[in-house]
């Protein structure tokens, strides 16, 4: 299961490497960074901070930039060989989006704030991105659930998507296991920010790029130790609401 980790918006470049480090030091090949949240100049400090490190990077600008902004950044960025450009305008901007694809050849990725299957639909549709090289990040646990994920991952095939080019955004236990099971083209881990969903297994073989998932059923739940006690909590509670119930 291909994976990348993800870091939380440190200003100053310094910073940055600092965050950046501890992902690079267990494999981490790949990571992404928070940009759009500053003057540009401070966006391409951090930027070149960490490629100078060597790592490969993703920038996410949570669809902060529009306009003149948003050109902005693409020129600033065009130069730069990232693995990939998020969220570079507001979610549902499909005209902004599309102004973006035509002036960055890069890979752009977007869509995790999409719930639905009609809403996903057409941001395929009508947003512009390029099924060849873009990624779509619909994300299986806002998105109704993963029944409503399966038909969200259904219509991308009929308009010519590989399934390889869906990287669900939140970096979780649920989007992992669903990658995996699906076939899809990776998975985010945020390792800090979501515990205890957010961490892989003690058990799971970790590589540079990969991730050995462990047979087990459901969404693996059971195997983050950090989970036991919220488990325990909410069978505790179900218990008493039966119990207030009968």
């Amino acid at each position: 299961m291909r994976w990348r980790g993800t870091t939380t918006p440190a200003v100053e470049p310094e910073a940055l490497q600092a965050e950046v480090l501890p992902f690079t030091d267990v494999g981490v090949r790949t990571v992404k960074i928070e940009i759009g949240g500053g003057p540009l100049d401070v966006d391409m400090a951090r930027v070149e901070a960490v490629l100078h490190d060597g790592a490969s990077l993703a920038a996410d600008a949570n669809g902060r930039s529009d306009g003149p902004e948003v050109v902005r950044h693409v020129k600033a960025l065009s130069a730069l060989r990232l693995d990939g450009y998020a969220k570079p305008t507001d979610t549902f901007d499909f005209e902004g989006l599309k102004i973006v694809s035509g002036s960055y050849h890069r890979v752009l990725a977007t869509g995790e704030d999409f719930l639905a299957r009609g809403e996903a639909n057409n941001l395929i549709l009508d947003g512009g991105l390029r099924s060849a090289q873009d990624a779509l990040q619909m994300d299986s646990a806002v998105s109704y659930g993963f029944t409503e994920n399966q038909e969200i991952l259904a219509d991308p095939t009929r308009h010519g998507w590989a399934l390889e080019r869906c990287v669900p955004h939140g970096g979780h236990q649920f989007n992992l296991v669903t990658a995996a099971g699906r076939g899809l083209g990776g998975s985010e881990s945020y390792p800090r920010l979501f515990e205890p969903f957010g961490c892989f297994a003690d058990a799971y073989k970790v590589g540079s790029v990969y991730v050995d998932l462990l047979s087990v059923p459901g969404i693996g739940l059971g195997v983050l130790p950090p989970v036991a006690p919220v488990l325990a909590q909410l069978q505790y509670l179900s218990q008493l609401w039966f119990c207030d119930e009968g």
